[in-house]
């Protein structure tokens, strides 16, 4: 008998939801109790009916009161390990979904046959919670103390790297005269290396998903899955490859371009002109930029947010907020229309205190980055304007072993930032909920940075909150 092993991790908000994940004749249901657990199985051949037969399907439902919301299925072969027919095998065709009633996200990685240090192991998650949509405007209506505080009193969720969920613009310049800029350009970066520089065309897409893709639902989604803090790194395109659409700017992760700031901004203030409870908050900023002539000057982000706002006309007053807003109160802001604000650090506007190390996050293992969060303290808040708490690692930079796997694989569903996800959110979501309140200010914004923005992140966020107005009361 041959096997291939299945890690999952679920999450459910309420006992009303529940996960159910199986394989050929293993598996089964999860509810809150089993929420942070590590689980897993083995598609087993010796399970599988029929002689000489491989192949098992992986399937997961998210439930309500037993009956079905969601699911999806993955053939895998207990052999070789590889994907067969599913609803899985793309990263970027697994969507998270959320109603008037529910919420959930979902991930699968396909592990192949394991590269160290990656697990081995295929990888889901599944969580499902109630909807978050509009969860400022609950929670304050439901804490009159809530409503009454400084907006630095919420624990706000965040999505890292915010506009890296697509490869549009990537596919538009890899089918142009610069194509081959691009990947010359990949190729002399030290975190990619010369193993960039030798792909073909039709392997690039898949490669620069796997290197740089850190989200895989729109702007919309998240925000309707409670995000509310947004880390954009908006810039001009590498200049090799300017000649693609000049002078207009994109989310940049080193030099892959992914979402343009304007059609972002344009997103999230016809999302908050649906949305009044709602408030957004963007950082701007140019970390990791491979060329200085990328960066844009603060006028340019004004410019975008000005035509994105003359694009949008919103039907309801829009006022936005810099750095001031956080000493308001959640009623105030919401009374004055102050409802966009902006963090940014393009020059210096703001600045965080953040538990971003380049050393520890270039990890595979969650104590590291929990090492990391435990840093943080209430001293170090002192002089900064708000507090970020990164989730994620980096596992691209985890060694050249990493890279190489995920530039010559041949799965759509092997991206190593994913390879992580479950496992680090089913350790950092707990160690948030039980330190945050003890070893942070509550009189300071805190966010929730993470790759793949989720439902159960934005559930945390709320459970601290509360937490936090507890304390200031």
């Amino acid at each position: 008998m041959v096997s291939k092993g299945v890690d999952y991790f679920t999450f459910s908000s309420n006992d009303y939801f529940s996960v159910n994940v199986t394989g050929p004749k293993v598996g089964g249901v999860s509810g809150p109790s089993n929420n942070f657990r590590h689980q897993s199985f083995q598609i087993d051949s010796g399970n599988i009916s029929g002689l000489l037969s491989f192949d098992g399907i992986l399937v997961w439902q998210a439930l309500q009161n037993g009956a079905v919301l969601l699911g999806g299925s993955q053939e895998i072969s207990s052999l070789t390990g590889n994907l067969g027919g599913g609803s899985m095998a793309n990263m970027l065709k697994t969507p998270s979904t959320v109603t008037c009633g529910y919420a959930v996200s979902y991930g699968f990685y396909d592990a192949g046959p394991g590269v160290k240090p990656l697990t081995d192991q295929d990888q889901l998650y599944v969580y499902v919670t109630d909807s978050h949509a509009n969860w400022m405007g609950t929670l304050a209506e439901a804490m009159p103390a809530l409503s009454a505080a400084p907006l630095n009193s919420f624990v706000l969720p965040g999505a890292h790297d915010a506009g890296m969920f697509t490869l549009s613009t990537v596919t538009g310049i890899l089918a142009g005269p610069d194509a081959k800029k691009l990947l010359d350009g990949l190729s002399i970066l030290s975190v990619f290396g010369t193993i960039v520089g030798d792909l073909t065309m039709a392997q690039a897409p898949r490669a620069i998903a796997n290197l740089a893709l850190t989200q895989k639902d729109t702007i919309p989604t998240m925000l309707d899955l409670g995000i509310r803090y947004f880390d954009y790194r908006p810039g001009t395109l590498y200049p090799k490859i300017a000649s693609f659409n000049p002078g207009v700017r994109y989310h940049q992760h080193s030099m892959i371009p992914g979402y343009a700031y304007v059609a972002f901004l344009q997103d999230v203030i016809a999302w908050l002109d649906t949305h009044p409870t709602e408030i957004v908050v963007v950082s701007a900023n140019t970390q990791g930029f491979s060329d200085a002539a990328m960066k844009p000057t603060a006028a340019q982000v004004q410019q975008d947010l000005d035509q994105a706002i003359a694009n949008v006309k919103p039907a309801s007053p829009l006022v936005i907020g810099d750095k001031t807003a956080l000493t308001q109160s959640y009623a105030a802001l919401v009374a004055s229309h102050t409802r966009l604000i902006f963090l940014n650090q393009i020059e210096g506007e703001t600045s965080k205190y953040d538990s971003y190390d380049d050393g520890a996050y270039a990890t595979v293992d969650p104590a590291t980055i929990v090492g990391a969060l435990a840093g943080m303290n209430a001293a170090g808040q002192k002089g900064h304007d708000y507090t970020v708490l990164q989730m994620q690692g980096t596992a691209t930079s985890a060694g050249k072993a990493v890279i190489a796997a995920a530039v010559t694989s041949l799965s759509d569903a092997s991206s190593p930032l994913l390879s992580t996800k479950g496992r680090f959110d089913a350790v950092t979501n707990p160690w948030l909920l039980e330190n945050v309140p003890k070893n942070l200010s509550n009189d300071q914004l805190v966010v929730l940075l993470n790759d793949f923005a989720d439902n159960c992140m934005t559930q945390t966020a709320i459970e601290l909150t509360r937490a936090r107005v507890a304390q200031r009361a």
